[in-house]
């Protein structure tokens, strides 16, 4: 039965639909609701700046870190504990972000095994499979990813901001 409503919670799309479809819920599927809502408002808000920018990517390629602090940001005033985590690469760098057990990321389309999904949300045992997604650093703060890429020089435009 739990596995059905969460597959359904999957495909319903706003917390209205929810209401709709006579859904009596927990706080975790609230939460999954709330979360995935957030992502969407994310990833719409770093299209927006990745259009702004002289060269724009499409796939939001380099923007990780700054679609994840502000992912981050957002989750932490929502209520919702997470985690900014850095995968370190000996050719490049990722930052995603970590809610309990699951990996959020709404820059995965830099990657062709994402390229046609705006916003990942999924388990970390499922996420390990891809490189991209294995942890070297954990954030607990946007403060701390922030003074790590300073120390790294990482380029400006990349990094994250409050």
């Amino acid at each position: 039965m739990e596995t059905n409503l969460a597959n359904r919670v999957d495909t319903a799309q706003t917390f209205d639909e929810m209401f709709v479809k006579g859904f009596e819920f927990d706080d975790k599927v609230f939460d999954k609701i709330l979360i995935r809502s957030i992502m969407s408002e994310i990833r719409e808000w770093a299209e927006h700046i990745d259009q702004l920018s002289p060269y724009p990517t499409n796939d939001l390629g380099g923007m990780c870190a700054i679609a994840s602090g502000r992912l981050w940001q957002k989750l932490m005033q929502a209520g919702i504990n997470a985690e900014i985590h850095l995968c370190e690469c000996d050719w490049y760098a990722h930052v995603y972000v970590v809610v309990d057990d699951y990996v959020l990321d709404v820059t995965a389309t830099q990657f062709k095994e994402f390229r046609n999904q705006s916003i990942l949300y999924i388990h970390k045992k499922e996420a390990e499979a891809y490189e991209f997604f294995n942890t070297t650093q954990v954030f607990k703060h946007i403060r701390e990813l922030i003074a790590y890429q300073k120390k790294l020089r990482w380029p400006i435009d990349q990094r994250a901001y409050e």
